[in-house]
């Protein structure tokens, strides 16, 4: 018998298969599956918002990724499940240099954090400038999905997310 998450964690990390999978029975979960294509960010893409030195900025996920990495995919297709909003998740490419080196300090702070450390790292950073919170690599993003503690870390920096419910 497979168990229901490690078959969830399977699938997500081949968003790609999502689509061959959008009408199977899937009784693990209560919504249909996003697709691939629904998810914006590729391996390898980095994409800074343009407010990420605003101080007015919105609250934001950011994934400190590598190109090619088989757990930044996972990562990617994790939070395509939960994030409402993909407006709200940052992809820094720490192979990208030039780009997060113009970012700012934190920026760069937090992909040495990645280089020193694994890939993929999530961070979720507080609109207000005044907290920032790191999550970690995939098999912790993972684990705060599976009990809750990832939808505490959203509310609390006003990140929209979908219910737990559609996607374990």
């Amino acid at each position: 018998a497979i168990d229901g998450r490690a078959f969830m964690a399977c699938l997500i990390s081949c968003a790609c298969l999502a689509e061959a999978f959008q009408t199977a029975a899937l009784p693990i979960l209560r919504t249909p599956l996003r697709s691939s294509s629904m998810c914006p960010l590729k391996s390898g893409h980095t994409r800074l918002a343009e407010t990420s030195v605003d101080k007015k900025q919105k609250s934001e996920i950011q994934i400190f990724s590598a190109p090619g990495c088989p757990f930044c995919d996972q990562m990617r297709g994790m939070l395509c499940f939960v994030l409402e909003d993909m407006a709200s998740l940052n992809e820094v490419n720490i192979e990208d240099e030039a780009a997060w080196l113009k970012a700012g300090a934190d920026v760069r702070r937090r992909a040495y954090h990645a280089q020193e450390n694994t890939v993929p790292q999530l961070w979720i950073v507080h609109g207000d400038g005044t907290q920032e919170e790191l999550v970690g690599g995939t098999e912790a993003v993972n684990d705060e999905m599976s009990n809750g503690r990832l939808v505490e870390r959203l509310e609390r920096a006003r990140i929209p997310y979908l219910s737990q419910e559609n996607y374990w």
